[in-house]
């Protein structure tokens, strides 16, 4: 069988079951089954390959592109999901705890619509920003990304909210009606604080 030459770097490529590479050529491995690279490329890790702004396809390069993308990505739908699914979970709490018919219909409605956004599949929520963002604009963006994420993680906002709203003593909230506070004053400034520790843990 022919040599092949080696490369220029001290990388070793080993196919168990098949040949070796490195060093003079092509050679015999005689092993078992799998696939072992071994390889001193870290040192390529460096600041430059955090910091890079070149093209992203060409080797030597770095990751800056796809950093700033990803955070630009997750603070648009944080900015998004978490305070109106915050605010929405609130919303149902209160509808669920309230005397009058209407509201608890509400509340209900809102909480099966919540519970089937939690079993859309994302290929799902990516289709509908597709159509209701990118079409109009002409082009895709952060922003479309950013909310197609917003799609996703709005449901788990909403569900793992309302848990920790759950969890808040009923006790402080009578309390708080007892004194003559609206229940909005009491869902702002009483419930929502009580939770606050699970809801950031949560979201």
């Amino acid at each position: 069988m022919a040599a092949v030459a080696a490369p220029e770097n001290d990388t070793a490529v080993t196919f168990y079951g098949g040949y070796r590479s490195g060093g003079s050529g092509l050679t015999d491995a005689n092993s078992g089954d799998g696939l072992t690279i071994e390889s001193s490329a870290a040192g390529a890790i460096s600041l430059d390959f955090f910091a890079s702004e070149g093209e992203p396809d060409l080797v030597g390069n770095g990751i800056k592109h796809a950093a700033v993308g990803t955070m630009i990505l997750v603070a648009t739908a944080c900015a998004v999901a978490i305070p109106f699914g915050v605010m929405t979970a609130l919303f149902i709490r209160e509808c669920a705890s309230s005397r009058r018919p209407l509201p608890r219909k509400v509340g209900g409605v809102l909480g099966a619509m919540t519970d089937m956004l939690l079993g859309v599949p994302s290929i799902v929520a990516g289709l509908v920003i597709a159509i209701a963002v990118v079409l109009p604009m002409g082009r895709f963006s952060a922003l479309a990304g950013g909310l197609s994420l917003a799609f996703v993680m709005y449901p788990i906002v909403v569900r793992s909210t309302d848990e920790m709203l759950r969890l808040v003593p009923h006790n402080q909230v009578e309390a708080a009606l007892a004194l003559g506070a609206p229940r909005w004053r009491v869902a702002w400034f009483v419930s929502l604080p009580a939770a606050r520790a699970g809801i950031r843990q949560l979201t």
